[in-house]
């Protein structure tokens, strides 16, 4: 993957965006440094969280630092011995395990499963497809979001349990919980975790009895979890590559996204006639979330498809994820009499098999559902030149028989192509259709997956250090600042980004005062207004905290002329 600057296609904009986000990050790390000197363990690691969150949604030119992790991988290796705990009993094990014969017990490391998205559908079709083995899942940050069914269904036909640890608690406290919890659960342990979980970081820097695999879900942006992951689990060959690059793995394995097919599942007139939708018209589906369709400085999915339903007057195009109300931001395609915006749904398969043709959408492409919406013999075009590789699907199945479009130009030839020419989107489409059953679905995925899993039971766990990092300025990171910049459509993005971090300290330290950390939480709303006038915001929290914070003083007071005796 090339990742040198290439000067020739760096759009001005974007650089900014990227020196803006590059300097706040610094500058997070650097008030980290004070942080680490004078405020408690948790405060550190809820501070790394806060790095990691802006890291990973405003590319900084960094992908993993080792000079914020290897303060949580210290925190983690004195965990027994971390100070201001108050003991708690363990969550209840509960349940009683069927008695049939496993091969392994597999611990699946959850931030938070969600009734929609590709993460979460990838551990629901992991366990379908793993017969073999128990699986159960600890899920580090799930909160009040309700687990979906069909994940509660699964983990309990394989044998295995749920087990929820409260966000409310410290971290320190769930990272305990973690370490205990995960070998009784498990004999290997497999991380599913957005970017800033810092929790099995701090669970897993200690040796423990059982090896740790981490899957690769973002491998366009910045996270946490190199220091304890013994082997990195990666969906695409891609990501191998670029972790050799941009992160500093110990061991990379290849498993392909787990699919599951339904033995049941509905032909095309059955779905048409569930939707409404007449056997003569032409279905065009794409399928993501709104952020990923919101255009940026080069690229507008929505003026291109708008282009090629002019050329295309027969064609209807269906975008599930995306509301009439996500969409009320852009003229383009509002009120299009020929797209219908179904937004969000939990499971798009009967519109994946009422479709003629699938089209990804870009900037940023959603692997998962074009594989699945090609599962049922309909043929994909691939997003138009991506900004960057790991912005848009890139997978074995496709290799040969869906090519990238060069442009917008061939993207909207080959979509209309597929539209008239009934016998070629039939051929196509069956031809990826086998492709995708055989690395997905079929053995060759449980091969892989038996490959997987053999080579972490050759480990021994271990966590170690990572190097630290600067910001960069390569071609991949002018690509992902391109992307990220469109959630600010203004030119001069200094001040909004001041004020997103601004917020998420300001986040940070209620966060804080809920789990008890007063005097952390009032240093925290100080941070937040270094240099600026207290808002609304900031002095209703520091008013709630004060009386806390006086207590805690005088606390130190006592302790100080007592002679440290209480």
């Amino acid at each position: 993957m090339n990742l040198q600057p290439n000067h020739a296609q760096v759009d001005n904009k974007s650089a900014a965006f990227l020196a803006t986000c590059s300097s706040q990050y610094s500058l997070l790390v650097h008030r980290m440094d004070d942080l680490h000197r004078k405020s408690s363990p948790e405060a550190v690691l809820t501070w790394i969280e806060l790095i990691a969150g802006f890291a990973a949604t405003n590319h900084s030119g960094i992908f993993a630092d080792g000079s914020i992790e290897n303060i949580a991988l210290d925190i983690g290796c004195d965990l027994p011995k971390a100070e201001g705990l108050s003991p708690r009993p363990l969550p209840m094990l509960d349940g009683a395990r069927p008695g049939r014969t496993v091969t392994r017990r597999v611990v699946h490391v959850v931030t938070v499963v969600l009734p929609v998205g590709g993460h979460t559908r990838t551990i629901l079709n992991w366990i379908r497809k793993d017969l073999e083995s128990e699986h159960s899942l600890i899920l580090t940050r799930q909160g009040s979001s309700p687990i979906p069914p069909e994940i509660l269904k699964v983990v309990s036909l394989s044998g295995g349990r749920i087990i929820s640890l409260s966000e409310t608690l410290p971290i320190l406290q769930r990272a305990i919980w973690l370490r205990q919890l995960a070998p009784q659960l498990g004999d290997v342990a497999i991380l599913h975790l957005i970017p800033d979980d810092i929790v099995p970081v701090v669970a897993f820097a200690d040796k423990t009895d059982i090896p740790v695999g981490l899957v690769n879900l973002g491998d366009h942006c910045f996270w946490l979890g190199s220091t304890v992951a013994d082997a990195i689990i990666n969906l695409r060959e891609i990501s191998i590559s670029a972790n050799k690059e941009l992160r500093f793995t110990r061991n990379d394995l290849l498993l392909p996204i787990p699919l599951y097919e339904n033995v049941q599942r509905l032909s095309r007139s059955q779905a048409r006639s569930q939707l409404g939708i007449s056997e003569s018209q032409i279905v065009i589906l794409t399928v993501g979330r709104a952020i990923k369709y919101a255009a940026s400085r080069r690229q507008n999915f929505f003026a291109t498809v708008n282009t090629l339903l002019l050329e295309n007057q027969q064609a209807h195009l269906y975008i599930v994820g995306i509301s009439e109300q996500d969409h009320m931001q852009t003229n383009v395609l509002h009120g299009h009499d020929r797209v219908h915006f179904v937004g969000k749904i939990s499971d798009p398969s009967t519109y994946q098999a009422s479709a003629d043709v699938y089209i990804e959408g870009f900037p940023f492409g959603s692997q998962t559902a074009l594989l699945e919406s090609v599962l049922p013999g309909v043929p994909c075009v691939r997003a138009v030149s991506p900004l960057s590789p790991l912005l848009a699907a890139s997978d074995v199945a496709l290799n040969g028989v869906a090519q990238v479009p060069a442009d917008e130009q061939e993207y909207i030839e080959q979509t209309s192509e597929y539209i008239t020419d009934a016998k070629k989107r039939g051929q196509v489409g069956q031809k990826l259709r086998q492709r995708v059953l055989f690395w997905h679905v079929q053995d060759a995925w449980n091969d892989a997956l038996d490959k997987a899993y053999g080579a972490l039971a050759a480990c021994r766990h271990s966590s170690t250090p990572i190097p630290a990092d600067k910001p960069s300025t390569r071609s991949v990171d002018y690509a992902i600042s391109e992307y990220h910049g469109t959630r600010f459509p203004r030119d001069n993005n200094e001040t909004a980004i001041e004020d997103l971090v601004r917020q998420n300290i300001l986040d940070a330290s209620y966060a804080l005062r809920q789990r008890g950390c007063y005097l952390d939480a009032f240093r925290f709303i100080q941070a937040a207004n270094y240099r600026r006038f207290w808002d609304i915001r900031s002095a209703s929290l520091a008013a709630k905290l004060i009386p806390h914070r006086t207590v805690t003083m005088l606390e130190q007071l006592q302790i100080r002329w007592s002679g440290g005796k209480q």
